[in-house]
């Protein structure tokens, strides 16, 4: 068994350092990561993928590290690539559930809120409603395939064990950010300018008859109003997700290109 070992350590080396920046990856990437999911099967997911790319490294003649801590330093290494690159997916797909708060807030539906299991708390019903919706378009227009895509790109960029970093690519996390911000002002603006449009009227219509329950029309008019002008609107809040979530893949692989240049 030992001389089967020192026989490949080589190809085990690249194996692991696959295996780490994949395993990240497929921790905390939408879809991939996803909590419900038996653990055991984001395992055999990120095995697999392993398994599929580290034999084309095998004849690079990986050097061997001097010491256990060096060997862990350059996993850690490939670990935080590969999370950093879902983390900047996740930042996107937040921008959407910050959307849904704010529709939520503002029409009063907030009060309805729902278990989500990633997070392992209540979030209102409309956050829960945009996650779900991204979840289904990035698979609708293939954004598995593009993470994957990403992530064999990084391998041609920086060879298994081969990882460095710089300050450009923490700029890009906070530039994905920001992004992210844009996102949930985009999508929510169209309900957020609606409602108060609506609240405008009824304060008008309040002046002019006292009588009238401002309170209850108001919520009622607010509910109904958020979710026809959001039936409109979900398909645009759709593509510009699209859009968030292709810059910020081009950004990380940009990035991770003038590192290595």
């Amino acid at each position: 068994m030992s001389a089967f070992v020192e026989l490949y350590r080589s190809q085990l080396l690249v194996f692991l350092f696959v295996f780490a920046r994949v395993g990240g990856l497929v921790v905390v990437a939408p879809v991939f990561g996803i909590q419900q999911a038996p653990k055991y099967l984001r395992v055999v997911l990120a095995v697999a993928i392993a398994l599929m790319i580290a034999p084309v490294f095998w004849t690079d003649g990986q050097p061997e590290p001097d010491n256990m801590a060096t060997l862990l330093i350059a996993l850690c290494r490939e670990s935080i690539l590969g999370l950093m690159m879902g983390l900047a997916l996740v930042v996107v797909v937040a921008g959407l559930q910050a959307a849904g708060r704010v529709i939520g807030q503002m029409s009063g539906i907030s009060l309805a809120q729902v278990i989500d299991p990633e997070a392992g708390t209540s979030t209102p019903l409309f956050g829960k409603f945009f996650e779900l919706t991204a979840t289904a378009f990035f698979l609708l227009v293939g954004g598995h395939r593009q993470v994957l895509a990403a992530l064999l790109d990084t391998f041609q960029w920086m060879r298994p064990g081969h990882v460095g970093f710089s300050a450009s690519l923490f700029e890009t996390l906070n530039e994905v950010v920001a992004q992210s911000f844009l996102l949930a002002l985009r999508v929510s603006a169209p309900v957020v300018l609606a409602l108060l449009l609506a609240t405008l009227i009824v304060g008008f219509v309040s002046r002019a008859v006292p009588q009238l329950n401002t309170i209850a029309v108001g919520f009622s008019l607010n509910a109904v109003l958020a979710m026809a002008v959001m039936s409109v609107t979900l398909g645009g809040a759709a593509w510009l997700f699209r859009d968030h979530a292709e810059a910020a893949i081009q950004a990380m692989c940009s990035t991770l290109t003038t590192v290595t240049s």
